[in-house]
């Protein structure tokens, strides 16, 4: 099954350790997947040493495990309308943060969150109603 859902975390910081946390917490929310496709862009981050050894270790053992195996797709640099979730960011911008003034960061959390999960449903009905399906 393809899935356009959108899986979302909150870090103090971008840097491999979130990224490597992002993408444990990405196997972990589909445990029944034999592999994960991540594409994204070409931040210092996603092409950390630590994120490489990171996916290296992780990969051998989902093997072994029969966990879901993840490959990471870089998008060529300086390319964002080749990535779909820069549609997404733009829109989350316009529609939620533009002109807003959260009391707190709380309250800005939970108006994201709100979103995204809006985006979750519009996708998840969207893919409803598709007859394609993978047998990954």
């Amino acid at each position: 099954m393809c899935s356009a859902e959108l899986l979302w975390r909150y870090a103090q910081k971008t840097n491999a350790v979130a990224t490597t946390q992002w993408l444990t917490d990405l196997a972990e929310a589909y445990p029944a997947k034999r592999y994960i496709v991540v594409v994204w862009d070409n931040a210092s981050w996603h092409k950390a040493a630590a994120v490489q050894l990171w996916l290296g270790q992780y990969n051998a053992a989902a093997r072994r495990e029969g966990r879901p195996v993840i490959f990471l797709f870089a998008l060529p640099t300086y390319s964002p309308w080749l990535n779909p979730v820069e549609a997404i960011f733009n829109q989350t911008k316009r529609r939620v943060l533009f002109g807003r003034n959260f009391e707190n960061p709380v309250a800005r959390r939970r108006t994201l969150d709100t979103h995204f999960a809006q985006c979750n449903a519009r996708a998840k009905h969207a893919h409803n109603s598709m007859s394609f399906e993978s047998k990954y």
